[in-house]
């Protein structure tokens, strides 16, 4: 009986940390691993699809973090985030990667007015953040 008792407690306590993940917007950075610049990139378009601000800033460096939230949520405001989303994939299509001496990764990318501009992602601990 103190056995079942013991296995319902662990259940409970893993649901409740399940839930309180989900609560707090975490449960994308627990599933996903930034293995590469691109997969962040993937992640990051994802989160813009699911039109949340919160989210998608959590994948830029961590100074640029407050300036893209306040972007990301005007961009909200103005029904912007998914057409943003779909302007990025197209970027993937043809850039040039390029890594840099300090370890970090750019990508050349040609914008709709024909303009070069580059996106770059920098390693902190295990995780790739951009650093646009």
């Amino acid at each position: 009986m103190r056995f079942i008792l013991k296995i319902v407690g662990l259940m409970v306590v893993i649901g409740m940390i399940g839930y309180l993940l989900f609560y707090f917007n975490l449960l994308p950075f627990i599933g996903s691993i930034y293995v590469s610049p691109e997969k962040t990139f993937d992640n990051f378009i994802n989160a813009l699809e699911g039109n949340d601000p919160n989210v998608a800033s959590q994948f830029f460096v961590a100074d640029k973090q407050p300036q893209w939230l306040k972007t990301l949520e005007i961009y909200q405001k103005n029904n912007l985030l998914k057409p943003f989303a779909i302007e990025l994939k197209g970027y993937e299509l043809d850039w040039k990667k390029t890594t840099q001496a300090d370890g970090s990764v750019s990508f050349e990318i040609t914008l709709p007015s024909g303009r070069k501009s580059t996106i770059t992602f920098k390693k902190q601990g295990d995780l790739w953040k951009i650093a646009w």
